[in-house]
């Protein structure tokens, strides 16, 4: 705990917003934050050392535990609550949650805007204190990273003029503490220290700290600090280093955040098995920095053993790619050519580029492997309509063709657009008409949405008379309610095409 500051308090004046005196309506205010935790309505009056310790901080202490346990245990809980005396309890650390919180940190400012530096040692002794305890009893680990949350949010409540100190004498303490639980809480508070020189030499050593979940903590709070390149560089690549594979991949997935200039060192993690999907959370960082070249070499084969998260990374990056080394970016993606995810995103991909038209060979039905990637292509291939124009039509044929009904309905949206663009396309197009009856099927609904002309009619008449009752009325349904429907079907006995025509 803190003793009396020797410095005048003026030189330091509380956030008046905080000082109930000071305020206009200190009532609503007070109600406002106690609210979570008392049942009853207190006067700014009564807000009192003896109040807070002995009314206020019991009944935060039993909505903490409360959060964590069967509301009829807690009915019974004694005012004043030691959490170690909860350790055989069935339910310790197994529901934490941060909802009943939100008024905590301005409860605990309040406290010590009004109360000063007594107010503060409870709050030190009696909550923050408290909560270490519930952490220790943390069940999982999203439970303690809840709980590291909320300590930390607390902390960097408490007035500035104080907060520097209790962060520091609160590392000081669990900095050698046998539990690593507490050495880790050590390591998230260091980020609130303004005045980072009072800690560096600790954040260095809990980089070096036995226990691996230690040292993984620090490379996971690196971001926050604000330490010297010196500092983080050693930490950085020491932990590239480690021994222990979940540091290494801690290390990876923040080294382009934060030493972007390390390029041999970064390889090294990248290059690594063990570490290859982690380096690529920063692999972008990287490449911003020196650019695509110096990794193209290693980015390329890794593909092959993390297509996904390579496929979402070239996406992401390629537009802050430099033209000149737009060809490594189209290598890498040749060998992504039948990943789902890049496929999905490659009309995205190819706006970096200046030449569209060398994206068509993308579309080459033999090199497609299933039904399902020639789907994915023809359902992205009526985006590049604008790009390729007449040149589609070859692959649009393709897609007319293909075995899969899917496939085929999907031909249909592309030559619907191709003809909107390009409306002599339609002249092409009309050639599915010598092909099966699938393809006479694509036609007949291609016909349906563009509308007939009188150049089209000799065609139409061919598809009114097929043998196939589909492609009939397939037809029939696009061209009622026109004069071609009478020209087209006038002699027509089918009833289903009759029905269709009312």
């Amino acid at each position: 705990m803190l003793e009396l500051p020797q410095f005048a308090a003026s030189n330091f004046p509380p956030s008046p917003t905080f000082i109930l005196s000071q305020m206009s309506d200190p009532s609503t205010v007070l109600n406002s934050l106690c609210s979570p935790f008392l049942k009853e309505e207190i006067s700014p009056d009564c807000f009192s050392l003896s109040f807070v310790e002995n009314v206020l901080i019991p009944n935060i202490q039993k909505t903490i535990i409360s959060d964590d346990m069967n509301k009829e245990n807690t009915d019974t809980l004694p005012n004043s609550i030691n959490p170690s005396a909860l350790t055989n309890s069935p339910f310790p650390g197994q529901n934490f949650t941060l909802d009943k919180f939100a008024n905590l940190p301005k409860l605990i400012k309040i406290i010590v805007d009004n109360l000063d530096i007594e107010g503060l040692n409870l709050i030190e002794s009696q909550i923050l204190e408290f909560i270490v305890e519930i952490y220790l009893m943390a069940t999982t680990p999203q439970i303690a990273n809840n709980i590291i949350d909320l300590y930390c949010e607390l902390l960097s409540s408490i007035p500035s003029k104080y907060r520097d100190d209790v962060l520091v004498d609160t590392i000081n303490k669990y900095s050698t503490a046998s539990d690593h639980r507490l050495r880790i809480l050590a390591v998230n508070i260091i980020s609130l220290v303004r005045k980072n020189e009072r800690v560096v030499s600790q954040f260095i050593t809990f980089s070096k700290d036995k226990i691996p979940t230690v040292r993984a903590a620090v490379i996971n709070c690196l971001q926050n600090c604000n330490f010297d390149s010196p500092v983080i560089e050693l930490i950085l690549t020491n932990a590239a280093k480690d021994h222990s594979s979940r540091v290494r991949n801690a290390a990876a997935s923040v080294f382009g955040f934060l030493t972007p200039h390390l390029t041999d060192e970064y390889l090294q993690l990248l290059k690594n098995p063990s570490t290859t999907e982690s380096a690529l959370d920063s692999f972008q960082a990287m490449a911003n920095f020196s650019g695509f070249s110096p990794f193209f070499d290693t980015f390329i084969l890794i593909i092959s053993a993390f297509p996904n998260k390579c496929a979402k990374v070239l996406i992401e990056y390629s537009p802050f790619v430099d033209a000149s080394e737009h060809r490594l970016l189209y290598k890498c993606a040749k060998k992504l050519r039948s990943n789902f995810y890049f496929i999905e995103n490659l009309y995205t991909f190819s706006r970096v580029f200046s030449n569209k038209e060398r994206f068509l060979k993308f579309f080459n039905i033999e090199k497609m492997t299933n039904w399902r990637e020639r789907a994915l292509y023809a359902k992205i291939c009526i985006d590049f309509v604008d790009d390729f124009k007449i040149d589609i039509i070859p692959i649009v044929f393709n897609f007319a063709y293909d075995t899969i009904e899917i496939v085929r309905n999907l031909s249909v949206d592309i030559m619907v657009k191709l003809v909107k663009i390009e409306p002599n396309s339609v002249y092409s197009i009309v050639h599915l008409v010598e092909g099966g009856w699938h393809q006479r099927l694509v036609l007949a609904k291609v016909l349906a949405q563009v509308g007939i002309s009188e150049q089209l009619l000799e065609t139409a008449q061919k598809l009114s008379h097929d043998s196939v009752s589909n492609v009939r009325y397939c037809l029939a349904v696009g061209v009622k309610g026109t004069n071609y429907f009478d020209q087209l079907f006038n002699d027509c006995k089918d009833s289903d095409i009759l029905c269709a025509a009312l």
